[in-house]
């Protein structure tokens, strides 16, 4: 299960209309939304996500181990670190994993 952790520091609209899109990308279970900055988002319409509020605490090394605790507890094998202005290609996680099997 591939799951993306992403962290987020004062996110542009744009940016969280990126992370909707990149939430549909084939192979991608699920993405685990790291708020690192203290302001409340809008309501997210991100699927297969969940967010987490983590005010900075440990800067972004704290943000991406409090995401890969939770994808783990979700049952992940497999994570991708991005950020909020991260963009992908769309056969991205499909190639990503496809290097992982080949490569063992």
């Amino acid at each position: 299960m591939l799951a993306a952790i992403v962290t987020l520091f004062h996110p542009t609209k744009e940016q969280l209309e990126n992370l909707r899109k990149l939430s549909l990308l084939p192979n991608l279970d699920f993405i685990v939304l790291v708020q690192n900055s203290a302001e409340d988002l809008p309501l997210l319409d991100i699927p297969n996500s969940v967010l987490i509020k983590n005010d900075n605490i440990g800067g972004i090394a704290g943000a991406f181990n409090r995401g890969a605790h939770a994808a783990f507890q979700k049952n992940a094998d497999t994570i991708v670190l991005l950020d909020q202005d991260s963009e992908v290609p769309s056969n991205f996680f499909t190639k990503m994993l496809e290097f992982i099997k080949q490569k063992n």
